[in-house]
């Protein structure tokens, strides 16, 4: 039994990191539609209407396996907390992304999976290995030079970013609590219901003159993207250890900034591909 254990590992290792780089791809894609939506409408109203969507999309897939089952949890009130932590850094992030380049913004981020690993091997008693904390040293690296440029101009909503970042690192631990008991559809729902519940007053305290038709499609997109992310990032965290996967979602830079040139029309400078290198290595 303990043979046919490790035979599976590797595989399940490599099925999470693929879950974990696709995850990164759909993020980044909802990073690029959120900033294009953000043209006329608010962060807030942003989180709102992609939590909602994602709530609508979840729906359906309660049936599966059985409604009762699907809802059935014993830890409500982590999942409340979860959708406390999510909501909170989905606007914070967007009220930040609004006002800076989408590769600024994303750089930032990943300062969160730094956190991450580290409350991995601390909190979750994963093991570290020399190969991990070069991993988290040449990211950081990496991650400094791509920020670099932003801070020359350096404005209030960077401050938002730093907030979405401590969000996220509270959301990925109460996600890893609750992905030992919880089903993957089960944390999906309640998170997307409660933060749905949450942001419903504050997009409703902004105008909404500015929001088009032609808007739907986008949030559609966005709703869909987030939803496959949300799902691939879960599963890989179920599959391998923390500290195993996490160093993958730094894919999401490569993938920001392809969409981000291609979509927003945004270059990267020298010290940007520089930072690309050394995350890469």
């Amino acid at each position: 039994m303990s043979d046919k254990k490790k035979h599976l590992q590797p595989s399940n290792l490599l099925l999470g990191i693929i879950l974990m780089v696709i995850h990164a791809a759909t993020l980044s894609a909802v990073y690029v539609i959120g900033k294009r939506l953000g043209k006329s409408l608010s962060g807030d109203q942003i989180a709102f209407l992609y939590k909602a969507g994602v709530l609508i999309c979840t729906i359906p897939l309660l049936t599966k396996g059985g409604l009762i089952n699907n809802l059935k949890t014993n830890r409500l009130k982590l999942h409340g907390l979860r959708a406390i932590f999510s909501l909170a850094a989905t606007i914070c992030f967007y009220r930040g992304l609004l006002q800076v380049p989408a590769l600024d913004a994303t750089a930032i981020t990943f300062l969160e999976p730094i956190i991450a690993l580290v409350a991995g091997i601390i909190y979750f008693k994963e093991s570290i290995k020399i190969s991990k904390i070069a991993s988290i040293i040449f990211c950081f690296a990496g991650t400094l030079l791509i920020i670099q440029p932003g801070f020359k101009t350096f404005n209030s909503s960077y401050f938002y970013l730093f907030g979405a970042l401590i969000f996220w690192a509270l959301n990925n631990l109460t996600m890893k609590m609750l992905g030992k008991t919880e089903r993957t559809v089960t944390t999906l729902f309640y998170v997307s219901f409660l933060s749905t519940l949450m942001a419903f007053p504050l997009a409703m305290s902004k105008s909404w003159a500015g929001f088009s038709s032609s808007y739907v499609k986008f949030v559609l997109l966005m709703t869909l993207f987030h939803l496959l992310h949300t799902i691939c990032f879960f599963r890989a965290l179920k599959l391998a250890e923390l500290s195993q996967v996490m160093p993958f979602d730094y894919t999401r830079l490569f993938f920001t900034g392809l969409l981000g040139y291609f979509v927003l029309g945004e270059t990267p400078s020298r010290l940007t591909a520089l930072g690309y290198i050394l995350i890469a290595i």
